[in-house]
C-alpha cells in the first residue's frame, strides 16, 4: 500500500476550463486492480453491486468482469495511463477523433513519471495490456444517449497503438508522434458527453492508490449530493476495488483509513470521528463520506 500523503493543505478550486475530464463509467467501477503486482494465476476480476433503477422502479444487478489477455490484468499504473490519455484526447481533438497522437515524453509528463527507460517500458506494457484485457459489462455500462444501464458486447478499451522507440531509432523520435485508437464503445461515450470535470492534477498528486480510486468515484457521486452513506463491503469491493481477501469490516476499515486520511488532508472529505465514519445498521457496516 502506498504511503499516505504528507500534503496537508487544501487545494484551491479551479475554473471549469482548467479542470480535466473523467469518463463516468470508468469512475463508477474499477477497470484495474489496485495493486501493481497481480497475484499469481489471477486472470479475472469481478466487480458487482445492486442499485435501485428509478426509470424501471426495480433493483438492478450490475456486474463488470475483467478478463486478462496475454499480458496479464491491468493494475493501478495502467489506470493512470488511461486517465492521462483521456486528458490528452481532450487537449488534442476534444473527443472528435478516436485516433489520438502524442509523444511518449508528453504522456510521461502527463503521468509525472521520471523521463527514463523504465517509464517508457511501463507505458509500452500498459498499452499492450489495454489492447488485450477484455471488459464485459452486465447492466453496468451507462449509455448517455438512452440514459439506460446497458450490456455492450465485451471490448478492449484501446483497439490498437503504435509507440516510437527512440532507443533503436535515435533520440529525436522521442518527440515524434505515437498514437492510440480508442475502442468505439468508450469513444461513443466520450462523444455522448458522459464525462465529468476532474481535478486531474490533484488526483494524480495523491500518493495512495486507494485514495485515487476513491477520489474518482466519490467525486462523481458528490455531483449529485454532498453527503453519502454506503454499505462498507459494497463500496470497498465494487467501487474502490479492494481484493476479496479483505472481507471483515476491520480489514476493510484498516485499508480505507489511509486513503480517507489523505482525502481529508487535501480538503476533499469532511473529517469525521471514527464512530461517525464507520457504524452498524443491523448486521451491516456502513461508511459515511461528506464533501468538505
Amino acid at each position: 500500500m502506498d504511503a499516505p500523503a504528507e500534503n496537508n493543505h487544501q487545494s484551491p478550486a479551479k475554473p471549469l476550463g482548467q479542470l480535466g475530464r473523467d469518463e463516468m463509467n470508468l469512475a463508477e467501477f474499477p477497470i484495474t486492480l489496485l495493486t501493481d503486482r497481480v497475484p499469481k494465476k489471477q486472470t479475472e476480476a469481478i466487480y458487482q453491486d445492486e442499485i435501485f433503477d428509478e426509470r424501471t422502479g426495480r433493483t438492478l444487478a450490475r456486474k463488470l468482469t475483467i478478463k486478462a489477455g496475454g499480458y496479464g490484468l491491468t493494475t493501478a499504473a495502467d489506470d493512470e495511463v488511461i486517465l492521462a490519455l483521456i486528458q490528452i484526447t481532450r487537449k488534442k481533438n476534444n473527443f472528435t477523433n478516436k485516433k489520438v497522437e502524442f509523444s511518449r515524453l508528453e504522456l510521461i509528463r502527463m503521468l509525472d513519471w521520471p523521463s527514463h527507460g523504465a517509464s517508457y517500458d511501463r507505458i509500452y506494457l500498459s498499452l499492450q495490456r489495454w489492447t488485450s484485457v477484455y471488459l464485459e459489462y452486465d447492466n453496468a455500462w451507462r449509455d448517455n444517449k438512452t440514459k439506460d444501464w446497458t450490456s455492450p458486447e465485451g471490448f478492449h478499451i484501446i483497439d490498437n497503438f503504435k509507440i516510437h522507440d527512440s532507443r533503436t531509432s535515435g533520440e529525436q523520435l522521442d518527440l515524434l508522434q505515437s498514437h492510440i485508437t480508442w475502442n468505439e464503445v468508450i469513444f461513443e461515450s466520450f462523444q455522448a458527453g458522459y464525462l465529468k470535470p476532474l481535478d486531474y492534477d490533484l488526483c494524480m498528486a495523491l500518493r495512495n492508490s486507494t485514495a485515487k480510486r476513491m477520489y474518482r468515484f466519490i467525486d462523481k457521486r458528490f455531483h449529485h449530493r454532498p453527503d453519502w452513506t454506503f454499505d462498507l463491503t459494497e463500496l470497498s469491493h465494487a467501487h474502490i476495488g479492494l481484493g476479496r481477501n479483505y472481507e471483515g469490516p476491520a480489514h476493510l476499515k484498516r485499508n480505507l483509513e489511509p486513503a480517507i486520511a489523505e482525502l481529508e488532508s487535501i480538503g476533499f472529505l469532511e473529517p469525521l470521528p471514527t464512530a461517525e465514519r464507520f457504524f452498524r445498521e443491523g448486521k451491516d457496516w456502513k461508511i459515511r463520506l461528506i464533501q468538505k
